[in-house]
């Protein structure tokens, strides 16, 4: 839609407005979080004229392609925020798009995405679709964008992560993938698992132990204490189990044929279960439909 305004503020009293402005007005103090202001701001730069936020509603009939994608988006925010401020956390992605050349231990494959909007809670996500579609993408753009040179993003792309926002190279610090692939540098080194772990807890303020990460991801001790390429079918734990003592808040798996995660379904379960557990975003692209009923699943 161009900037050419459209105005809705006829038959409509001044007293009213100035009534219903005041009551705006006492709404935002009393809840200074509100996104309404923001919606409204949206629409105004949209090119919708109006005076008091009831009004853009009336637009909706002859507008309702410029409009609701703007009020999906917020109200996503809306019931983002509002589970977050319980014990939850949101990934909102607007607008997801470029090329990109994706990499596992298993697979790659060039993928083109445009215009991909969703948003993520806390939880095991299994984006299903095909080798080529958005959910592989964007795994690997979350975890490698400004890492690997030959991700090109669109400029459109937006991320907002618990109500700030976000560029995709700086939110990559926040998220694990796992795959070998991110450490083939690591792998050709004989640092054990147990050694790079400790390393990256003593450097980090986290209170967690050693002892409570190979716990959790239930690790060997015998591959524990073996180099990352020693850990056999247990590599894809241990890695998890390294971006865990990372701290870092969004899990990314590479994607799975159904026979790919039929092998590997005790490990990538495990995984799921106990970051599921601990309130982090884990997503899963995959084409199968193997035993993945009880975690969210959505078609991409």
């Amino acid at each position: 839609m161009t900037k050419s305004l459209i105005n809705n503020n006829q038959s409509i009293s001044e007293d009213l407005v100035i009534k219903v402005k005041k009551q705006e007005t006492e709404y935002y103090q009393k809840y200074p979080d509100s996104l309404i202001p923001k919606y409204v701001k949206e629409l105004h730069e949209l090119g919708f004229v109006f005076e008091i936020s009831s009004q853009a509603y009336n637009f909706m009939p002859k507008h309702w392609k410029s409009i609701l994608p703007v009020a999906i988006n917020y109200y996503q925010m809306a019931m983002g925020c509002r589970i977050y401020k319980g014990v939850e956390m949101h990934l909102i992605i607007k607008n997801f798009g470029g090329h990109f050349v994706c990499k596992s231990n298993f697979n790659i494959s060039k993928i083109t995405v445009s215009e991909f909007t969703d948003t993520f809670f806390n939880g095991v996500t299994v984006l299903q679709g095909e080798i080529d579609s958005v959910g592989w993408a964007l795994c690997y753009a979350l975890a490698f964008c400004g890492k690997d040179r030959r991700i090109i993003i669109d400029t459109n792309s937006k991320i907002d992560f618990n109500g700030e926002n976000y560029q995709l190279d700086k939110f990559s610090q926040k998220v694990g993938y796992i795959d070998p692939v991110i450490y083939s540098s690591f792998i050709k080194r004989r640092v054990t698992v147990r050694q790079y772990i400790n390393h990256i807890l003593s450097k980090s303020k986290s209170i967690i132990s050693i002892e409570e990460v190979k716990n959790a991801f239930n690790l060997s001790e015998n591959r524990f204490n073996r180099p990352l390429c020693e850990n056999g079918n247990e590599i894809l734990r241990a890695i998890a189990a390294i971006e865990y003592a990372k701290d870092k808040e969004v899990f990314c798996f590479p994607w799975f044929s159904t026979k790919m995660l039929s092998y590997y379904w005790g490990h990538v379960e495990a995984i799921c279960d106990f970051l599921n557990q601990k309130k982090k975003i884990v997503l899963l692209p995959t084409s199968s439909s193997y035993k993945i009923d009880s975690w969210n699943i959505k078609k991409v």
